[in-house]
């Protein structure tokens, strides 16, 4: 479900970005449009953690599968470079290149403690201050940018720290997903609580300096990541504050799950496409608005009709594919490619 969650908002973010004509938006519109993209930055960091509660969770999976469905997910993502060139380079690093790296890495993380697993946390933001600060990252990072490999070390310099999701310090949420599933499985359900107040606690701590500081001050910083909340690049700040929500989401969603009756026949189905859903609506809505002509060029009123009827849509169309074990969809691909794992969560034991 919370899957599903973050393909609702990842599917309203982008339309709202990719249709609406911005000029357009007056009056009472704005913060609806405004608070819909801001809703729409926590779908990647959910996908990224819930990959990390999944791997935790997938027991029965052996480690050639991981391997075998990283290399899966990872030529899904080149061939997804090639299909949207107004957005990628064919050396893009996308969500989908970090998760299956992150596979990649599942057979080496399952042998360490929940413990290592924290550490390995903290040790990637360490990083990603040290790496940003030697690499002299921008503080914000153009599209253009994000997709550009003439800069010295190329590709590496996207999948290290300067691409869409790079492993710094977008790993962080794997790490920490992969945590909080060894606490759900072991049935400590309660320290996933805890666990988000302190990441929130530091969040706000590391923010106190911009009270103290002006805007000039705050640029000359050599540890600016540590203050300022950006997407691109991620800083971290920006990890704490949404690493601290996504325990949060999960600590509340296992809490309340059998309260959550309404929600679970739309949003299960949503996440149990994610994928298929990702990479199709990036090339329908994505290329398919440019080549159209109605790239921003859209009411808002219209784009949020769109955007529930998609949503809508799919959901229905998902429910539906689900008597059919979703045959021929990315994520029925996936588990040919790595074969049919049972999770194990406290009562309960689903098919992934």
């Amino acid at each position: 479900m919370l899957r599903g969650l973050a393909v609702v908002l990842m599917v309203e973010q982008h339309l709202g970005i990719w249709l609406t004509a911005v000029y357009r938006v007056r009056g009472g519109l704005l913060p609806l449009v405004m608070g819909i993209n801001a809703l729409g930055g926590a779908a990647a960091p959910l996908f990224v953690f819930l990959a990390g509660v999944s791997a935790a969770l997938g027991t029965q999976l052996a480690d050639s599968a991981f391997l075998r469905r990283g290399l899966a997910l990872g030529l899904c993502g080149f061939l997804l470079n090639l299909a949207c060139p107004s957005w990628f380079s064919p050396g893009s690093y996308y969500v989908l290149h970090l998760i299956a790296c992150f596979w990649l890495l599942v057979p080496g993380l399952r042998r360490l403690s929940a413990g290592w697993l924290l550490v390995l946390f903290v040790v990637v933001l360490v990083l990603t201050l040290g790496v940003q600060t030697w690499l002299r990252t921008p503080p914000l990072l153009t599209n253009d940018r994000l997709r550009d490999t003439s800069l010295s070390f190329g590709v590496l310099r996207l999948a290290l720290a300067e691409g869409h999701f790079p492993l710094l310090p977008w790993l962080a949420f794997a790490l920490l997903g992969s945590w909080a599933g060894r606490k759900i499985k072991s049935g400590a359900l309660g320290q996933l609580f805890p666990a988000a107040a302190i990441l929130l606690t530091a969040f706000v701590v590391l923010r106190l300096p911009r009270l103290l500081l002006r805007p000039r001050q705050l640029r000359q910083l050599p540890l600016r990541s540590l203050v300022d909340v950006s997407f691109y690049p991620a800083s971290v700040a920006f990890v704490l504050l949404l690493a601290g929500i996504c325990l949060l989401l999960l600590a509340l969603a296992r809490h309340w799950d059998g309260h959550l009756r309404l929600v679970r026949p739309w949003l299960l189905p949503l996440g149990r496409t994610s994928l298929t859903l990702l990479c199709l609506h990036v090339v329908v809505f994505r290329e398919g608005s440019r080549a159209l002509g109605y790239f921003q060029r859209v009411e808002p009123i219209a784009v949020l009709l769109v955007i529930a009827a998609v949503l809508s849509g799919w959901a229905l169309l998902a429910r539906a594919w689900a008597r059919a074990d979703y045959r021929y969809s990315l994520e029925w691909w996936l588990r040919r490619a790595g074969g049919r794992a049972r999770v194990a969560i406290p009562g309960q034991d689903l098919p992934r």
